[in-house]
């Protein structure tokens, strides 16, 4: 990686483009955050304390988290295709393509200025990944405590600390696969445009691929757990965690992890390329 991100011409040209709003993104996703948390937080000690019902703003927080979440590997996918497809035939790119840049280096460019494009998706994202798992685990003891069931005798709820632990693990571990799963898909489109150099087709195939992943992802999250969820007895299922939930974890949060590693790994910087440094500084000086 770099010391810098401003090291790379291709996303020092880029950033230099988009330098409008961006530490108050930081602010807006901190304070969203924090106050996500405390509010689900609270209302998950409502629902441990005092068997109360939860909230429909902290089911809302929640869902919208979630939402942030799947929706961000598409919409950062577009925008690395968008932004690759219409930069390589910029005078700017072939003055890149004659310095002497490894390809691992002007991909890497592109990927990080896309992630700058999509800050304020992004940082939201990742600062409401704590409220939505809180919310989520609310809303599993809430539905769980309310649940009807045709026994007289209701099955007892325990709150004890390894079947929380293990609940907010797994459902960590879904969160994370859908922040792994921007990278991926990010890193995929920039590859697919600077291969193809065709940016209508580029745009076309990502967002097909980009959605298809997703809904496969939400689908197979879904067709796991939906039964659970509508019985109420999701909790105690996640608190055992059979199988089945072990396979969806390992498909929908350890595989994405994965190979986001691995893309991150297959641009990282290569020493070894020889840079023009003159030529690198005339590059990010263009169009400026």
């Amino acid at each position: 990686m770099f010391n810098h991100w401003n090291d790379n011409p291709i996303y020092a040209r880029l950033a230099k483009k988009d330098s409008a709003f961006v530490k108050p993104v930081f602010w807006i996703a901190g304070i969203a955050g924090v106050a996500g948390l405390i509010i689900s937080a609270w209302h998950l000690y409502g629902v441990i304390a005092n068997n109360a019902t939860l909230s429909a703003g902290v089911l809302l927080t929640a869902f919208v988290a979630w939402l942030l979440m799947a929706s961000a590997p598409v919409a950062v996918a577009l925008t690395a295709a968008t932004l690759t497809g219409s930069d390589i035939d910029s005078e700017a790119y072939q003055l890149v393509k004659i310095t002497g840049l490894s390809r691992r280096t002007i991909a890497r460019g592109y990927l990080f200025a896309a992630f700058r494009r999509r800050r304020l998706l992004l940082t939201l994202t990742v600062a409401l990944v704590p409220t939505a798992i809180v919310g989520m685990l609310a809303s599993l003891l809430s539905t769980a405590y309310s649940q009807p069931y045709s026994n007289p005798a209701p099955p007892s709820i325990d709150i004890v600390l390894p079947d929380v632990t293990r609940t907010v693990t797994i459902l960590s571990a879904y969160a994370i696969g859908f922040l792994a799963l921007t990278i991926i898909l990010g890193a995929l489109s920039v590859g697919l445009a600077l291969w193809w150099k065709k940016q209508a087709a580029t745009v076309a195939v990502s967002a097909t691929l980009s959605i298809v992943v997703v809904l496969v992802a939400i689908l197979s999250i879904l067709t796991l757990i939906g039964g659970p969820v509508a019985s109420g007895t999701l909790y105690s299922e996640l608190t055992s965690a059979p199988t089945e939930i072990w396979i969806s974890v390992g498909a929908c949060a350890l595989l994405p992890t994965t190979l986001a590693g691995l893309s991150l790994w297959l641009i990282r910087m290569d020493n070894t390329t020889t840079t023009n440094q003159t030529g690198a500084d005339h590059v990010q000086t263009l169009d400026g």
